[in-house]
């Protein structure tokens, strides 16, 4: 039934091997299998069929019983709207998930930024010989550096994770106010 949204199962997909890599990273025990029942909403009335929403809480709720302890699930459809919903726990505490959690993806926006990235090259939108000036004008070496050298991580860019000062910054606060971007290189 999933299959009724385009992207929808590679949605689900996605964010569960996020949970599993994020419950895999933590040194905390997992919470009790007590801990599995939603706990925020909001899709939306009727703007996701009452069958694929049945599948994705049984996936999800599958998840949590398979030793995840918590995730949000979100799939954004022009047609339909956003399905937004969190399940499980965030902590051994028993913290109800929510969907206005933030998370550090980390590296699993590479996944995402490649796959936006390829569709733009698809559509002809996007070469991947482009160099990296184009769109950030003054950064370091921009004309040596291409959107394929990106995407292989051989670019060569300031590495702001490991910065302790922004790794700080931003768990004090994910949002950063007053971080603009393009204004510290490095």
């Amino acid at each position: 039934m999933i299959r009724a949204l385009p992207g929808a199962a590679l949605t689900v997909a996605c964010l569960t091997a996020l949970a599993l890599g994020l419950t895999a990273c933590s040194s905390s025990p997992s919470p009790t299998t007590g801990q599995t029942t939603p706990t925020a909403t909001s899709p939306a009335a009727g703007t996701f069929p009452a069958d694929v929403v049945a599948q994705i809480d049984r996936d999800a709720q599958a998840s949590l019983q398979g030793g995840i302890t918590g995730t949000v699930v979100s799939i954004v459809d022009p047609a339909r709207g956003t399905f937004l919903k969190a399940y499980g726990t965030a902590d051994t505490a028993g913290t109800p998930m929510t969907t206005d959690m933030h998370y550090r993806i980390a590296s699993v926006s590479k996944t995402f930024t490649a796959h936006a990235v390829l569709q733009l090259v698809g559509q002809g939108r996007l070469s991947l010989d482009a160099p990296l000036a184009q769109f950030v004008p003054d950064i370091p070496n921009g004309d040596a550096i291409t959107v394929r050298d990106l995407l292989g991580m051989r670019g060569g860019v300031y590495d702001f994770t490991a910065d302790a000062d922004f790794d700080r910054r931003y768990e004090a606060d994910p949002t950063l106010p007053g971080w603009t971007p393009r204004t510290s290189w490095r």
